[in-house]
This record gives structure tokens, sequence and C-alpha cells, in this order.
């Protein structure tokens, strides 16, 4: 298993033995030339030599005739042997890397977060990984700006696949890069508001959990559910959520029911729109004794509704808005001349 760091120890000992190569192969000419042999204008020291007994003098005797002196060889400036390029060929265990980017506050207010998500991801690295998983964290400081700048250098670190972030917001600042450079991210945020292909969550949503806890609740009998959450959007996408399966159940199954929507105001945060279309008037008693009308009710008791306005409306006539051309009307069910 190995950890970004040890990487990087690595890249440095490549960069080491490839300063190394370049050094034993540097110029040691004296002049303008290039990796030729060391060229000298002087020749060398002479010495004093004292004869040994029996020796004749110097100056006496047989003299040894002079060497002929060989010039030294020519070397022409600027015309150095050409160097062969150094390939640095990586061990064979980097070539099947897999580098895997962790992007998680390790700075910052939220810092405690992420160095303990990195602990538990360097663990499961140790147990579960083998040599070819390369984990790299990335500091998104725990604020959007950051993921975003944490997302492009994930992006240029040749990573594979992207965990994290922690927060919705860090979500979706990072997701654009990384969507774009054809990766996906598993991110830890539980807010499904910031999921889309390519972006997939891995934190347990409250949706979910609420959803398993009521409908358990709900079972054995328990009409009145308290639950201490603090009001506002997030409990009105919470409600919205709940309750999509039983309208779908509702329109399939029960007759007379032309439409059932449970819909997310967007003009006012704590608001839920409830739209509903029956047959008749015996469809619409019909449905209040349906075991769906008691699981949904059963599901809103628990996501706080403070107040409901109902209205029901008996439609005699119906046309459509626009002409057949798309044309605004300027009349509506007007009586034929």
């Amino acid at each position: 298993m190995t950890l970004f760091s040890d990487f990087s120890r690595l890249g440095a000992i490549f960069v080491c033995i490839s300063a190394m190569s370049l050094t034993g192969c540097q110029d040691t000419a004296t002049g303008g030339g290039g990796n030729g042999p060391v060229l000298s204008g002087a020749a060398s020291a002479s010495r004093v030599e004292t004869p040994l007994p029996g020796d004749p003098a110097p100056g006496e005797g047989p003299q040894t005739p002079p060497l002929a002196e060989t010039p030294p060889p020519s070397v022409e400036v600027g015309t150095a042997p050409a160097q062969e390029n150094i390939l640095l060929t990586p061990p064979e265990n980097l070539r099947n890397q897999v580098r895997v980017a962790l992007l998680v506050p390790l700075s910052g207010e939220r810092s405690a977060v992420g160095k303990a998500l990195l602990d538990a991801a360097t663990l499961a690295v140790f147990d579960i990984a083998d040599g070819n998983f390369v984990l790299v964290p990335i500091d998104t400081k725990g604020t959007a700006e950051g993921a975003a700048a944490a997302a492009e250098e994930a992006v240029s670190a040749g990573v594979k696949l992207v965990i994290g972030p922690v927060f919705s917001e860090s979500v979706s600042a990072a997701a654009p890069s990384i969507l774009d450079a054809g990766l996906n991210m598993l991110a830890f945020s539980n807010n499904r508001a910031v999921s889309e292909p390519g972006v997939y969550l891995s934190g347990l949503s409250p949706e979910a959990q609420i959803e398993r806890v009521v409908t358990y609740a709900a079972g054995r009998g328990l009409k009145r559910i308290g639950v201490l959450v603090p009001p506002g959007q997030a409990d009105r996408d919470r409600a919205v959520s709940l309750v999509a399966e039983v309208q779908r159940l509702t329109r399939e199954e029960e007759a007379g029911c032309h439409d059932y929507c449970f819909a997310p105001d967007p003009a006012v945060p704590t608001r839920m729109q409830v739209y509903e279309l029956w047959e008749d008037s015996a469809s619409l008693t019909a449905h209040f004794q349906h075991p769906y009308y008691d699981r949904m009710a059963a599901l809103l008791q628990g996501v706080g509704i403070v107040s409901s306005t109902n209205q029901a409306y008996l439609i005699e006539r119906g046309e459509p808005v626009y002409t057949e051309d798309g044309e605004k009307k300027s009349v509506f069910f007007a009586d034929p001349s």
C-alpha cells in the first residue's frame, strides 16, 4: 500500500538519479569544445634524478636517443560527439498504479472532520488495497473555493477516481472540473440535491433514515411521533421525498385517481403544494379509507408540519390554455354563438 507522500519521495529519487547522470556527462574541456579529451598546452614538470653507484654520471656513457614527440590529437572546437538522450523509465510497479484523490478539509474550521476521514482512509488502504493503489489526499480547506481548487489539482495529478468532498457546497464547487475530466466523484455528502450523473453520494440520507424509522413505528401502531428538527427547506424537501413512493402507488392502484402530486413550492422554502385530481366525489372519499392514505399521513407526521390549508373544487368544464398554434387565448369558456 502506498500513500501519495511515498510516491513523491520516489519521484525525488528519480530526479537525483537524472541529475547525477547529467553531471557525469558534463563538458570537462578547458575550451569551448564538447566532451573531447582534456588538452594541455604545457609539458609535465622535469624531475632531477640522482644516479646510483656504478651508474654513469649524467651526460656520460651511451645516450638514449630522444623519443619522437607525438603531437596531441587535434580537436575541432564546436564538433563534440553527439550525446545520447537519457530516458528514465519508471519501474514496472509504477506503471500499473491507480491514483485515487481524497478531497477533505485538512485545514480550517472543519479540519477535524477531514483528518478523521483521512485516518480512516489510510487504514482502509493498508487493510484492503494492494501495492498499485495510491491515495492522494488534497486539502479542500472546508470551503467551496478550496474544493474547486482541489478538484483541479486532482485532475492534474492524473487520478482515476475522486472520493469527497464532504459538504454539499464543496461538492457543487468541485463537480464541474471532475465531470469535465470524465471522472466520477463519490462524495461524503448526504444532500441529494447535489447528486447527478457522475456525482454519487455515500452518506446516509436523512430521508432514508426518517422513512425507515417512521415506517417501523407506523407498522407497530404508533400514530404520534415527535421529532426535534429545525424548520426549514430541508424539512420540506424531506417531506416531499418521503411520500414519493406512496404518490406513485396511489396513482397506479387507486380507482378514479388521475393525479396525485406533492411538490415543493419554489417561492416559499417551507411550503409544499399538494395537487390531487379525482374522477368524482366517490373516488375521493374512497381514498380516505385506503391504506395508502394512512401510510401518507403516518409519513408526514414526522416532518414537522405546523399548518395545512385544504380546499376541494368541482370541475365542470375544461379546455386547453393555448390554441393549436401555441398562441395565448384571450377568452376562456366562451359560449358558442
